[in-house]
């Protein structure tokens, strides 16, 4: 994210294999290109709402104050956030087109 901005997407392998935890892993290269860019999570729910879950939460680790942005499959909804120890904020998203995503 550059100002706000999603600028690119990268994709990411769950390191985790499970349906209900996942773990970001990116190889060295992906993370020395992203280097001098302000990072974003974002993710999909396939049956829940676009909403922090409670494993989300548990699990904030190295993401803690960071840009979160969810997808729900199942509502077609697309929501941001972020998560701290004082809990979970909802962040305004606009969608221009589809993959221009800004946070105001």
């Amino acid at each position: 994210m550059r100002g706000r901005r999603a600028e690119r997407y990268v994709p990411a392998r769950n390191a985790t294999p499970s349906p209900f935890r996942f773990e970001l892993e990116l190889d060295a290269a992906t993370w020395a290109e992203l280097d001098d860019c302000e990072l974003a999570v974002f993710h999909s729910h396939v049956e829940a709402a676009a909403h922090p879950s409670r494993t989300d939460v548990e699990n904030i680790g190295l993401w803690q104050n960071t840009d979160y942005l969810i997808y729900s499959l199942a509502h077609d909804e697309l929501a941001a956030f972020t998560i701290s120890g004082s809990g979970v904020e909802g962040l305004a998203v606009t969608v221009e087109r589809p993959g221009d995503v800004s946070l105001p």
